[in-house]
């Protein structure tokens, strides 16, 4: 009926006002919001059903976790309810989205699982990371060895896939929890490949192999 278009009308252009006047994410998301607002037909906006992630909402959400990474927001085995509120309502105001809490818990998961994904793979001799194209990389032999002793189809995607969450990550799930001696950056990885490829007349040490030390989940 009329009555009812013009309510669902009225609903719409809430929620689009709602999300140009979203507050406290700074110039740059204010900007998404109104360029979101401006590019969307009114009766999509907030009608998201399944989860797109861009590579900026997933750096924005990596934000959000590192920025709720204290106490009170987070314990050792998860983030709490509230932040996991914070963080959503934030997420889908910065990007004119609806995404769920179970939707992004789900993202942060399976960002989480490509991390040690690629953590382990590292971990791995005669592997390194390139920091210009923010991948994995070794000499294809290294590959071919590592394909016949595993063939994880998991670790095999790194191949000629970039990752570049890494750091980030790190500080995020190793950071906090982590012995020094178990956590590294890129730069330990960059020069890993090389050191490995070189003649050395040093025996391998054991605290250079991979120990998880995120929180279980």
């Amino acid at each position: 009926s009329r009555v009812q278009s013009q309510g669902f009308l009225h609903m719409d252009v809430h929620r689009a006002r709602g999300c140009v006047q979203s507050q406290g994410l700074g110039a740059i998301d204010d900007d998404r919001a109104r360029s979101c607002g401006q590019s969307q037909g009114l009766g999509d906006i907030g009608m998201t059903k399944r989860a797109k992630w861009t590579h900026q909402m997933k750096l924005f959400l990596i934000d959000l976790l590192k920025e709720h990474d204290v106490p009170g927001f987070r314990t050792q085995n998860a983030w709490s309810k509230e932040a996991w509120t914070n963080i959503v309502n934030r997420l889908n105001q910065a990007f004119c989205v609806s995404f769920s809490v179970v939707q992004v818990k789900q993202k942060e998961q399976d960002i989480k699982k490509e991390y040690r994904s690629v953590k382990e793979l590292l971990a791995e001799s005669g592997f390194g990371w390139d920091k210009d194209r923010m991948m994995v990389e070794a000499p294809a032999s290294v590959w071919a060895s590592f394909v016949a002793r595993k063939n994880s189809k998991e670790a095999l995607q790194w191949r000629d896939k970039s990752f570049p969450y890494f750091n980030d990550l790190a500080s995020l799930y190793d950071g906090r929890y982590a012995e020094g001696r178990s956590r590294h950056g890129m730069d330990y990885y960059a020069n890993k490949a090389k050191n490995a490829s070189a003649p050395s007349s040093h025996p391998t040490h054991s605290n250079d192999t991979y120990e998880s030390s995120s929180p279980p989940t």
